[in-house]
């Protein structure tokens, strides 16, 4: 009979596919055979021992860590969004996160680094692949920063409140010893931690604590302890004035660096959207101006932006 395409699949050991002579071990009869068989097969279990099993979980099975070090604004950003589209895009999560097993608590988990893959997971409601260790906290959080730091989308005052939680936790004694066990540089995690510890009248200057920048924290820093009272009182007007000021603008009126200019007088009203977007308008008399400066935006919105500006400017 001719041997067609089909009638060669016919022929296939499907149940023993994966015992082809290329993937089995190789069988000896005789007893010095058996021994190198035996020798084989406790190599392959080396080698294999220890390995972190991967597979799909249910999202709702973990949970964060108390390390986890992002801020709720980063589940909102542009960033953010484009994650979960991708990972809706491909059906889920292609790179890994890492989980702990809950101590005395069965099938539920803890992440250890991954957070925002397991967020997008959760709220498109698909499983999520995880890689499962059984690590202590030093372990943790050892893992999750150097993780972070590989990222570009990590920011100062994020992993600024990490160091600063590990340190109050006495994960390790000293910003030096962590820096030694993380292989962070001192120097910018010192910046991090000062960002971290600045006052809450600070940081709620700023549109978003995410916008603060290593460069800014001795500034910052020195402005807070020099200036108090002062540093407070603007700290505070900024706040309530609501005049949608950038945060370049906040840093800089809050170091005494700013320098007044026509745009000052410019009326300012923002509005908050859904998702994270936001638009800021500034109507200046003076020079018969209006700005409009939107974020967290769709881009593929922007068509939609361009006819509502030819609509209004008739």
């Amino acid at each position: 009979m001719k041997q067609t395409p089909r009638n060669k699949a016919a022929l296939i050991d499907f149940e023993n596919l994966d015992q082809s002579p290329k993937s089995r071990p190789p069988t000896f009869a005789t007893a010095p055979g058996q021994a190198l068989q035996n020798s084989l097969l406790r190599n392959e279990l080396e080698k294999w021992s220890g390995a972190s099993p991967v597979r799909p979980l249910d999202p709702k099975l973990i949970q964060r860590s108390k390390w986890a070090n992002r801020h709720e604004l980063s589940y909102q950003d542009e960033e953010f969004i484009a994650l979960k589209e991708d990972i809706q895009s491909c059906g889920g999560n292609v790179q890994p996160i890492k989980v702990r097993p809950l101590p005395g608590q069965k099938d539920r988990y803890e992440v250890v680094f991954g957070h925002r893959r397991h967020q997008a997971c959760l709220d498109l409601d698909i499983p999520v692949l995880s890689m499962i260790a059984d690590v202590d906290d030093v372990e943790l959080f050892i893992d999750m920063d150097r993780e972070n730091r590989q990222r570009k989308d990590m920011r100062p005052y994020e992993l600024g409140v990490m160091y600063n939680r590990a340190l109050k936790e006495k994960i390790f004694p000293s910003a030096k010893k962590m820096s030694e066990a993380t292989g962070a540089h001192l120097g910018t995690m010192g910046k991090a931690l000062v960002l971290a510890r600045l006052p809450d009248y600070v940081i709620e200057a700023f549109p978003s604590p995410l916008d603060l920048q290593y460069r800014w924290a001795d500034l910052l820093d020195q402005a807070v302890k020099e200036r108090p009272e002062e540093t407070n009182e603007i700290a505070r007007s900024i706040k309530g004035e609501k005049l949608g000021y950038s945060s370049k603008e906040v840093f800089e009126r809050l170091v005494g660096t700013h320098t007044a200019s026509s745009e000052d007088a410019a009326h300012r009203v923002n509005i908050t959207g859904s998702s994270g977007s936001s638009a800021a308008i500034s109507v200046n008399p003076s020079s018969r101006s209006i700005s409009v400066n939107v974020k967290n935006i769709d881009p593929s919105k922007a068509e939609q932006l361009e006819k509502l500006i030819k609509a209004f400017l008739g």
